[in-house]
C-alpha cells in the first residue's frame, strides 16, 4: 500500500468536516468578520475549499516546491 493510499481514510474524514463547514458559509454571512484582522467567512470558505486541490497535487507528484507556481509543477 502506498503512502497516498494509506492517507485516504484520514483525507475522507477531514473532507467530511470541511463539507460541513462550507455548508455553513452562505452568501448571507460571507462578509462576516469576527475581528478586523480575521478573514471574512467567504474568504475563509474559499481558502478551505481549495485545500483539497493542494492535497491532490501533493499526493500525485514525487516532489512539491511550495515556492513554484502550481502550474509549473504539473
Amino acid at each position: 500500500m502506498s503512502i497516498a493510499q494509506s492517507l485516504w481514510p484520514e483525507f475522507d474524514h477531514e473532507m467530511a468536516g470541511t463539507r460541513k463547514l462550507l455548508a455553513l458559509a452562505t452568501p448571507d454571512n460571507a462578509g462576516y468578520r469576527p475581528h478586523a484582522k480575521s478573514f471574512a467567512t467567504g474568504e475563509l470558505a474559499l481558502h478551505i475549499a481549495t485545500l483539497g486541490f493542494w492535497a491532490d497535487a501533493i499526493m500525485k507528484t514525487g516532489e512539491f516546491d511550495i515556492g513554484q507556481p502550481f502550474e509549473a509543477q504539473k
